[in-house]
């Protein structure tokens, strides 16, 4: 007899324990925050195609402040892309008569992400876009099967000049990283 009434208690207790919790207001509990890793990096790219994030500074606030409430802490913003860069650069000025992405002209949206960036706790990094480096063609295509047997610089000679040139913009975006003298302060 006593253990059936144990057996019984212990059912009931069972089944209690099944018993679907009330919420307050009668909807469904909200999940708990994820405890995040501090050290992982969470990032998201931040890009130019087929995206309007860098297009005025709401647009970056509120890319920042949604980038923010998903965990991520960060922010890979793309410095150059359509042949253009999304800050205004001396070396692109002097190479094409265009020192910024035409649709930025007059602002600097990376100077902007990195503002926004670290007034939220995030890390700004520069993401230089280099482009595809192969083609759809049966081989890679004529430009890739060139530089299997020649160097590039030796088939298309206007390339040399803007070979040169993108090794200033690289320099140029050392200088980027450099805390000396330049008011791009990432991370």
């Amino acid at each position: 007899m006593r253990f059936a009434a144990l057996l019984v208690l212990l059912g009931l207790l069972a089944l209690a324990s099944c018993k679907k919790k009330s919420t307050t207001g009668g909807g469904t509990p909200t999940p708990p925050t994820p405890a995040w890793d501090p050290n992982a990096i969470r990032g998201a790219w931040i890009t130019t195609t087929a995206s309007t994030a860098l297009d005025n500074r709401d647009n970056i606030r509120q890319m920042v402040n949604t980038c923010k409430a998903a965990g991520i802490n960060h922010l890979f913003v793309v410095v150059y892309n359509n042949a253009r860069t999304t800050y205004p650069s001396n070396v692109m000025n002097n190479l094409i008569g265009k020192p910024i992405l035409e649709r930025f002209a007059g602002r600097d949206p990376l100077q902007e992400c990195i503002e926004e960036g670290h007034a939220a706790g995030l890390k700004v990094h520069a993401w230089f876009e280099y482009g595809f480096s192969s083609s759809y063609s049966a081989g890679g295509g004529s430009i890739v099967a060139a530089k299997t047997t020649h160097h590039i610089l030796y088939i298309i000679p206007v390339f040399v000049h803007r070979f040169y040139s993108i090794i200033e913009l690289f320099a140029e975006w050392g200088q980027l990283f450099s805390s000396s003298g330049n008011s791009h302060n990432f991370i």
